[in-house]
């Protein structure tokens, strides 16, 4: 269930290549670094994501990232759902709310 919003982060796209895909559909990694505040503590996001685009226009995508506290802690307590978005630019925006 989805709970109250916890936090929300902007950055930029860092890096992209397409990929080889066994499947045959077009495959790309996306690098990303962001900042902004989850929990009401500032953090820094670094992450990599890969997206499948399917026949269909879907998309299917698959992707891990680690946030870090300004004091070098990192933030992997909370069980969460977000919404990213990618603009044309390369500007990333991510909101979070709480799993429950």
């Amino acid at each position: 269930m989805l709970g109250e919003k916890i936090g929300e982060i902007s950055g930029k796209v860092t890096m992209q290549r397409v990929l080889p895909n066994l499947g045959g559909d077009p495959k790309m990694e996306t690098s990303f670094q962001a900042t902004g505040s989850v929990l009401g503590t500032n953090i820094k996001d670094t992450g990599t994501y890969t997206t499948i685009f399917r026949p269909d226009g879907t998309q299917y995508g698959e992707g891990q990232g680690i946030m870090i506290t300004k004091d070098g802690k990192t933030a992997n307590k909370v069980a969460l759902l977000f919404e990213y978005a990618v603009d044309a630019e390369g500007n990333t925006h991510s909101e979070y709310w709480e799993w429950k």
